[in-house]
């Protein structure tokens, strides 16, 4: 029963990426990409751009607020909130 961890995409380097590849597509360009992505459906590999995920643990689990990835409302509730206070988190 306990997840020892979780992964985190920082939302705003999603948004960077996409907003980039977006530009570059409306000005005719080639958008440049990291790697390709399998669509199955589609039977075929597609120009993608994969970041990656950070894992977070207790020790910078501050970084997921920072990121907006959770807000400290959020993971502070309940039973978290004497962690939080002792990460330093509010």
């Amino acid at each position: 029963g306990d997840q020892c961890m979780t992964v985190l995409k920082d939302n705003a380097k999603e948004a960077e990426a996409l907003s980039t590849m977006a530009i570059a597509l409306a000005k005719g360009e080639t958008p440049e990409t990291t790697a390709t992505a399998r669509d199955d459906k589609g039977a075929r590999d597609v120009s993608a751009i994969l970041l990656t995920p950070q894992s977070i643990f207790r020790d910078n689990v501050k970084e997921a607020v920072g990121a907006n990835g959770v807000t400290a409302a959020e993971l502070c509730a309940g039973a978290n909130a004497a962690a939080c206070t002792e990460l330093g988190i509010s």
